[in-house]
């Protein structure tokens, strides 16, 4: 949360109000430490950052912390886990350090917190966070190194993950901050990568950048963090309320202009706004009720192995005995290339309504039985909804605050209409089974582009695409540049890994394929200075690149 304060009129620092306005800053739940009757004003950014952009550098803001060693020692400074922030202490020292704690646990002061996956320096430029992270990353090379001139080592696919999550993560697990970098750091960044994967696949350093991420099948890490972050500030407008980084008293909004522009572009590219995205639940009681009987195989009519008609006839004999006074309904979802749809149906009526394409069939099977409850239900009576989609039922069943958002928000629609239902019933069906299934999976089948849409979106889904989306740049990059003509269309190194024996044949495939057998030493030796690959431009074969 980035704080702006406004000065006195004469310019001069008021310790008092700044004071104020940082404890404000912790969360309008936090404790009420300061009670003096001041007047103050402040603006609060939504992000958690307590950061903010001068000159492409990042500085901290005006000295809002130096102010709380004059809290008596009968005030401490606490942290609510709703509402939080991370302050700087910048490199002036205090006389005495604050007491902090979050939760109830203090919080050390060093020279650096760990939180929500973002590290806080007592240094804030960018300089000196990528001159860290660049050091660690380098160590990790060095030591990466040792471990892969090995020629029955480790496979070549597994250094890459090694890269990926022991040198690469380095940055992107830091990327709220990161991704505020110059495009000079982000080169810095994206320098560290290429070195550890040329290291990893065995490729000479004059390996075009193009060439060496679209074999090793990954997107270029300047990319990655600013994906990453984007996805991060997603999640949280996911969160709503229960987010410590957006107010709600308004729109949620990012208002660092780099983070609002990828956002909003972002939601453009999906024609989608902030309003459609599905967010947590504002009442949490879903976690801790039972507030459904859930029927995964239990009934004789659940085994999938017997004939469809004996499934037929266990099912209306369960049905008229375990559920005999209960309200049905059917829920099911569709997708196909054209588009995704939901349906269900009931003795009284149906539905049937189009989602937004991105959207998984997971999520539409969830939104299906969400929109069944909605529509189809009727107060005072027991309430049984058929659905096939096992995986949505076992999810609801094994619910948690980490389940995904659309199921939380399933719970919360299930705990609301507990108020007009007495007892409610989700029962697993197999699909294609003649049962009563089939209407609402026919229902879904046959919607058109006529049919009402409804603008439901997960985030989830949204993170899923932009990172599919994302993993497809650098195959973009390579098909449209000039090495497409010269190497042919690139497999990545995942895919044919399973057929090579060890480290020694890995390297010589992933050189042969990219045409990097012949060494810089042999073209100079031989006076060739116009391109590498031009020795085997004309005969593609391995026998005339070892010739």
């Amino acid at each position: 949360m980035e704080l702006y304060l406004k000065k006195e009129k004469h310019g001069e620092f008021c310790p008092e109000r700044t004071t104020k306005a940082v404890l404000s800053s912790l969360g309008d739940d936090g404790l009420q430490l300061y009670s003096r009757g001041l007047f103050w004003r402040a603006q609060y950014d939504t992000r958690a950052l307590m950061f903010r952009l001068k000159k492409n550098q990042i500085v901290p803001p005006v000295r809002y912390l130096l102010v709380l060693h004059e809290l008596s020692d009968e005030e401490e400074l606490s942290i609510s886990p709703e509402k939080s922030a991370i302050a700087d202490l910048s490199k002036r020292r205090l006389h005495s350090t604050p007491r902090i704690s979050y939760a109830g646990s203090p919080l050390p002061w060093k020279d650096s917190i760990k939180y929500l996956g973002i590290i806080f320096s007592k240094t804030n430029e960018n300089g000196a966070i990528v001159k860290n992270l660049r050091a660690k990353a380098l160590r990790k090379i060095s030591a990466f190194r040792t471990i892969d001139y090995k020629s029955y080592g480790p496979r070549t696919k597994d250094l890459v993950s090694i890269t990926n999550n022991g040198i690469c993560s380095l940055f992107y697990y830091s990327c709220a901050i990161t991704n505020k970098l110059s495009q000079t750091h982000f080169k810095i960044c994206d320098t560290v990568q290429t070195t550890a994967l040329r290291v990893a696949l065995g490729l000479p350093i004059w390996t075009p950048n193009v060439v060496l991420l679209k074999i090793a099948g990954q997107e270029i890490l300047s990319g990655k963090i600013k994906r990453l972050a984007i996805q991060f500030f997603i999640k949280q407008v996911a969160n709503g309320i229960h987010s410590p980084l957006f107010l709600q008293s308004s729109n949620p909004c990012i208002r660092l202009k780099k983070d609002q522009e990828a956002f909003v572009g972002l939601l453009a590219d999906l024609n989608i706004s902030s309003d459609q995205i599905i967010t947590l639940p504002n009442i949490l009681d879903v976690l801790h009720n039972d507030i459904c009987e859930i029927h995964l195989p239990s009934f004789d009519f659940q085994d999938k192995a017997q004939p469809m008609s004996m499934i037929k006839a266990l099912f209306e004999e369960t049905i008229s005995e375990e559920f005999q006074d209960y309200f049905i309904i059917a829920a099911n979802a569709s997708k196909s290339h054209l588009h995704i749809s939901i349906a269900g149906t009931s003795n009284l009526r149906s539905f049937s309504f189009r989602i937004h394409p991105i959207d998984s069939i997971f999520t539409a099977e969830a939104l299906a039985i969400c929109q069944a409850i909605d529509d189809l239900s009727v107060p005072d009576s027991d309430l049984l909804i058929l659905t096939d989609s096992f995986s949505v039922l076992q999810a609801l069943k094994n619910i948690s605050l980490k389940s995904l958002k659309v199921i939380l928000h399933l719970a919360y629609k299930i705990l609301m209409r507990t108020k007009y239902n007495k007892k409610i019933a989700l029962v697993w069906t197999p699909g294609h089974s003649s049962t009563w299934n089939e209407r609402a999976d026919s229902l879904a089948k046959n919607v058109t582009e006529s049919d009402l849409y409804i603008e439901w979106i997960t985030v989830d889904d949204i993170c899923s695409y932009y990172s599919k989306f994302s993993i497809q740049k650098p195959i973009e990059n390579f098909r449209n540049s000039k090495y497409l003509e010269i190497l042919g269309d690139l497999p990545s190194i995942l895919s044919f890994a399973p057929w090579l024996k060890n480290r020694r044949e890995n390297i010589i495939i992933t050189r042969i394929l990219t045409r990097m057998i012949i060494t810089q030493l042999f073209c100079t030796d031989l006076d060739f200075t116009t391109t590498l690959f031009a020795l085997c431009a004309i005969k593609k074969t391995p026998s005339n690149i070892f010739s």
